[in-house]
């Protein structure tokens, strides 16, 4: 592969602190919402909304319909996610509904319909609410109109935190998860506002709840402790009573603490039918990948009924990701057939999947009507790439072989041949051609599908595919700020890992090529269960741009690359993850692409505890930079948050019988041991790795004299949120990379 262009560095402004991100798209009555954080306003989060057109052209000017003194966020679990709900208004428009960060209470806006949200894909305006007029980050001046004024449906309460809500229509409720104390639960708040009402407690965790299309059922998912929702969880079904309560609770697949075998689910859908009762669709990693399982008619599963699972797929390819946040989903129901998001090999593909006996009317989709005709830096890509549909071709011929070696009773997944033979009965999986390989947030509604989509060269932003036409258009959040021949994009590396097993890295070469002068820059994801993703990473290409070649590692442990993989780590944190992290740093020097006497490792929040365990065991790192990094293991089985506050049973052992083990895997105990300098960057808010963790291990270093510097920054949490403070982070890293380097 060639080595990117020498060019101008990347200015830190260029990549962080000056661009938004995008995330949690969301399609309703003919219009696409989508939310837009801006770290260059401290990392407030909007809400953007747009109607759907025909793609034959630029996207049209977003519009902000959240008040600008919102900032819509979630804190439960820390982390958040599934901030707005979405659905039919009493009135005939779409009802809005999302958490606000600042006062931790619902507010809910109704829309007025589109003038036309058929044919024509939304020929009416978008009315926007308030008085003043507002100002997108697209620069499009928001109208005032007649929509109502966003209304505060709950209470301002610090003390609690809502989220992954729904709207049930025919009761005119947000469904959704209420987390007080150290106890969460899925309550019913009421449309005209009012106190939240319960509706299931959890006994430790819940969420991810879906309406069935009749209104008439509920299918959601818990989890106890010590597991996480990736080790085990279940998914409950009920029947939603004439007074609005869950009645007839059950468990109708996946496992619990109390059973054998580990079982992940993620994410239920309902598949309406156009007679008789809606199915459920989920992914399920009993196979040992999570694939996507089938339940015919679950909306009529009778109380004491046994549900009847079936294998939509058998495939080595992951159909969902681990349950960090609420809000996510890779699959979606597009009218006539199921849309996905599979990853294989560590490259995610977008497809559809036909159900048994339901066959789409559009078995291929079209070719796009016109070639590209726009060059994606001015902020638009449309058409398709003629590599990429061979590369889809291959996939499809490589899933058929695959399905050949399936087991009896579970129907193949197949392609049609490219002889044009009728394809056989059963599921069918279509990777479709489009030129990315980093998805997320895959929804879909009468045929448009959209996601969150990246690729090697080019930077997330939104992807709308059209299923009648094959038309797509990707727009991204902000304009690629250097040209393609500049970017160096990821290549596949194996080398042996911990235990010698083959592990998975993607390697960045330098600016003008790597070669044994070359520094070297190991990052590991944080997580730590997690994967390093193929999309555009700006931060990767800052440190290319400067010579230094760029190793993003899959440690044993990651996702991606099914549950075997993923549980590579238990027991083994501090050990295998540190152990693949030096043996690919090595695997590189050894190719004669990096410097033995130049390699640095920077990470985040389990990541930073990778590079502080890994300067305690090896001499391969040279200089480290860790962001709110974990250093005791034992101040954080006792001390971190309630999501995480049994993780470490699985990751390390189980607290406080394994407490020798927490010591010993320890840096803070081990900082002796250390010898490479270090920077270090922490959120005095941090409430997942609380400060003193920083403090501690910084104090420990400086009575022994190592070098090293802390940044303390008031008012940020676990990751920076302000754009200045991140760009002070990465300037200030590479600074004390280049001076202990000596790099000119």
């Amino acid at each position: 592969m060639a080595a990117p262009a020498l060019r101008q560095p990347l200015a830190a402004s260029q990549v962080v602190g000056a661009t938004p991100s995008w995330s949690e798209p969301r399609l309703s009555g003919g219009r696409l919402f989508w939310q837009e954080r801006r770290t260059a306003e401290g990392g407030r989060t909007a809400l953007l909304c747009r109607p759907l057109d025909d793609l034959s052209g630029p996207a049209p000017a977003p519009l902000e319909i959240s008040p600008p003194e919102a900032d819509l966020g979630s804190r439960t679990h820390n982390y958040g996610g599934g901030v707005v709900a979405l659905g039919d208004d009493s009135a005939g428009g779409t009802r809005v509904v999302w958490v606000n960060d600042r006062d931790r209470a619902l507010w809910s806006l109704a829309l007025p319909p589109l003038d036309d949200p058929g044919g024509s894909r939304g020929s009416g305006e978008v009315v926007a609410p308030g008085a003043p007029a507002q100002q997108a980050s697209s620069g499009t001046a928001i109208d005032p109109g007649s929509a109502e004024d966003p209304r505060r449906l709950t209470s301002a309460d610090p003390a609690r935190r809502y989220a992954d809500g729904l709207i049930d229509g025919p009761r005119q409720r947000w469904i959704g998860v209420l987390e007080e104390g150290e106890a969460e639960a899925l309550v019913a708040v009421p449309l005209a506002g009012g106190e939240p009402q319960p509706l299931r407690q959890a006994a430790d965790f819940i969420g991810y709840a879906v309406l069935s299309p009749s209104g008439s059922h509920l299918a959601w998912v818990e989890w106890q402790r010590p597991w996480m929702p990736w080790e085990r969880s279940e998914l409950w079904l009920g029947r939603i009573g004439d007074a609005g309560e869950l009645l007839e609770a059950r468990r109708i697949a996946g496992s619990g603490a109390g059973d054998g075998e580990g079982i992940s689910l993620f994410q239920p859908l309902w598949i309406p039918r156009a007679e008789g009762p809606a199915d459920l669709v989920v992914a399920n990693d009993c196979s040992g990948w999570w694939n996507l399982e089938w339940l015919p008619g679950a909306e009529a599963l009778a109380a004491g009924e046994e549900p009847r699972w079936q294998a939509l797929l058998t495939l080595p390819a992951e159909f969902a990701l681990p349950q960090w946040v609420y809000g996510m989903r890779s699959t979606a129901w597009d009218g006539e057939a199921l849309v996905a998001m599979a990853c294989r090999d560590g490259r995610w593909e977008l497809g559809r999947l036909s159900l048994p006996g339901r066959r789409p009317a559009i078995e291929e989709l079209p070719e796009p009507p016109s070639p590209p005709n726009q060059d994606v830096s001015e902020g638009q890509h449309k058409g398709q790439s003629e590599a990429q549909g061979e590369g889809q071709r291959k996939r499809q011929r490589e899933i058929e072989a695959e399905g050949e070696g399936q087991s009896e009773g579970t129907p193949a997944p197949t392609v049609e041949a490219e002889a044009g033979l009728a394809p056989a009965a059963g599921p069918h999986w279509r990777p479709l051609d489009l030129p990315f390989d980093d998805l997320a947030a895959v929804v879909a509604e009468a045929g448009r599908v959209v996601a969150v989509a990246a690729s090697a060269t080019e930077p997330a932003g939104l992807l709308e595919l059209d299923t009648a036409t094959g038309r797509w258009r990707h727009t991204p959040a902000s304009p690629r700020p250097l040209p393609i021949e500049a970017i160096s994009t990821p290549e596949p590396i194996s080398f042996a890992g911990h235990g010698g097993l083959a592990t998975q890295a993607w390697y960045y070469p330098p600016a003008g090529g790597g070669d044994r002068r070359s520094p070297l820059l190991v990052r590991a994801h944080s997580g730590p269960t997690g994967m390093a993703r193929t999309g555009l990473s700006l931060a990767i290409q800052f440190w290319t741009s400067r010579g230094w070649g760029v190793v993003d590692i899959n440690y044993g442990g990651s996702t991606g690359f099914g549950r075997a993989y993923r549980e590579r780590l238990q027991g083994g944190w501090g050990l295998v993850d540190t152990a693949d992290c030096a043996a690919a740093a090595r695997a590189l020097v050894a190719s004669g692409r990096a410097d033995p006497q130049r390699i640095a490792m920077e990470g985040g929040s389990a990541a930073g505890f990778t590079v502080l365990a890994l300067l305690c065991q090896d001499t391969v790192l040279k200089a480290g930079a860790c962001r709110y990094a974990v250093a005791d293991l034992e101040a954080m089985a006792q001390h971190t948050h309630r999501f995480e506050a049994r993780y470490l049973d699985g990751l390390i052992g189980p607290w406080p019988e394994a407490a020798a083990l927490y010591r010993e895997r320890s840096p803070l105990h081990n900082a002796e041991r250390i010898k490479a300098p270090l920077i270090f960057f922490q959120g005095l808010d941090d409430r997942v790795v609380p400060p003193d963790q920083t403090e501690r291990m910084a104090l420990a270093l400086s009575e022994r004299g190592v070098p090293m510097e802390v940044h303390l920054f008031p008012g940020e949490g676990h990751g920076f949120r302000d754009g200045a403070v991140q760009r002070r982070v990465l300037e200030a890293t590479e600074a004390f990379f280049r001076r202990h380097f000596a790099l000119g």
